[in-house]
């Protein structure tokens, strides 16, 4: 297994860590969970959802040529554009810094009708709301801990070596951070939330989920914006 296989795995595994845990209340706009979505035509034809002519009404991309590239099946199923950025992240890999170069992203991806899927809420308001919550800092720590479980597992499994663990757990860390702060956003869908440190909006919109990753500024409050206005450009098909 590359180490760029065993990221989606860990990653996943954190956010597992996350559901099941139901806020209390919640608050949603949109017209409530019940019936079937209009996005639900997206579903076989994500391509569709995020077109190159959405795109320039979203940013300015005059001058550019961005790449979109498309993965139409699986869990990580998603629309991307992407085009040349001037900004660096720095990243931490094995205890050491790295300077990486950033690329301006739009995505919109995980879209899928709820009501196909085996497990699970069948309504993206009750979807949103236990997979999308903020995790504390020690909540972060157990986290980590399963992450390294799961990595040793696989070693001893031969599916990763020694170097590719110490890899993945090093950058799946560093992709982390301390603490998961989530921001209930309001009137968008039937629930929402926004991570801003993943640059990601979640929403739920009858029985429909998709997520939006914006990431063309340094600014989070910048790509909070620009993810919540494609959200409603994408909502208002349904009005």
């Amino acid at each position: 297994m590359k180490i760029a296989d065993a990221i989606p795995c860990l990653l996943l595994s954190m956010s597992l860590l996350s559901c099941g845990e139901k806020e209390p209340g919640g608050s949603s706009g949109g017209a409530g969970g019940g019936g079937s979505s209009c996005l639900a035509k997206y579903d076989n034809n994500i391509g569709d959802v995020l077109t190159k002519e959405r795109l320039a009404g979203l940013v300015d991309i005059s001058g550019v040529e961005p790449k979109q590239e498309i993965m139409p099946k699986g869990m990580v199923k998603n629309v991307t554009w992407s085009w040349p950025s001037d900004r660096i992240r720095i990243i931490t890999i094995g205890g050491n810094e790295m300077e990486v170069p950033v690329q301006n992203t739009v995505r919109v991806s995980s879209l899928k009708v709820l009501d196909n899927e085996k497990y699970g809420p069948k309504d993206g308001k009750t979807y949103v709301e236990q997979n999308y919550r903020s995790i504390s800092e020690e909540e972060m720590k157990e986290i980590e801990a399963n992450m390294q479980k799961s990595l040793d597992e696989k070693v001893k499994k031969g599916e990763l070596t020694e170097e590719q663990a110490k890899m993945a757990g090093g950058l799946g860390g560093g992709l982390m951070g301390k603490e998961r702060i989530v921001e209930t956003i309001e009137n968008v869908g039937d629930a929402c939330r926004w991570t801003a440190s993943d640059n990601l909006l979640a929403v739920g919109h009858r029985n429909v989920f998709f997520s939006i990753t914006v990431d063309v500024s340094a600014d989070s409050a910048v790509n909070r914006e620009k993810a919540i206005a494609l959200a409603k450009t994408i909502l208002a098909e349904c009005e």
